[in-house]
């Protein structure tokens, strides 16, 4: 193999490829880079990541650990330069933190997007927060969701109606609901047969 018992760990290697600015600046990776932008290179006999490599050369490791925490171990960037290798932009996370810091950045996918799925723009008026109980990190911090106003109401008056302050199921909904499991009850249970499709038995004559 031309890259055999660790040969291709050469810090020249990698620093020939990066571009070497001032020290608060991002030092963009000038090789090849993966489909979402971040630099890639042959190391420690796999396609190791631009800032993971930087950021080990940076602290003498040779391998970064697998799990923080419970989570899978990330590299994280503070300039949100997906090119950069500056090791003072990088610092050691999870990727629950590194998601977490997306969305507060405003740079996860979801919130780039104009609209939900039905079309409604994510105006402030249109736009709810909510922290469901299940949606708690087990570190206790809190994750919290958006939702559109517009599908809330008009799911809320497809579903439900009102009686005296209490919230009823709809006619509509309640159909909808026992269809779909019994559509699932079907796919778990080929051979069994729905209430409805068994033969009744003929009634005896007194």
């Amino acid at each position: 193999m031309p890259w055999a018992n660790g040969a291709d760990k050469n810090p020249g290697r990698f620093w020939s490829k990066v571009e070497v600015l001032g020290a608060d600046e991002c030092w963009p990776w000038t090789a090849s880079s993966s489909n979402k932008g971040y630099g890639k290179l042959w190391w420690g006999g796999k396609c190791e990541g631009a800032h993971r490599i930087s950021y080990m050369l940076e602290h003498s490791l040779d391998e970064l650990p697998k799990k923080m925490d419970d989570s899978r171990v990330d590299i994280m960037h503070s300039c949100d330069n997906v090119k950069c290798v500056n090791p003072a932009h990088l610092s050691l996370g999870t990727a629950m933190l590194n998601q977490r810091d997306k969305t507060a950045k405003g740079r996860h996918h979801m919130h780039q997007r104009k609209t939900c799925k039905y079309g409604h723009e994510w105006t402030d008026e249109n736009t709810g927060f909510m922290a469901p109980p299940s949606m708690k990190a087990k570190d206790g911090k809190q994750w919290v969701s958006r939702y559109c106003k517009t599908c809330h109401s008009k799911r809320g008056k497809n579903y439900y109606y009102t009686v005296d302050g209490k919230r009823r199921q709809t006619d509509e909904y309640k159909k909808r609901k026992n269809a779909r499991r019994r559509e699932l009850y079907a796919e778990r249970n080929p051979n069994a047969k729905l209430r409805g499709e068994m033969p009744r038995k003929p009634k005896e004559s007194k």
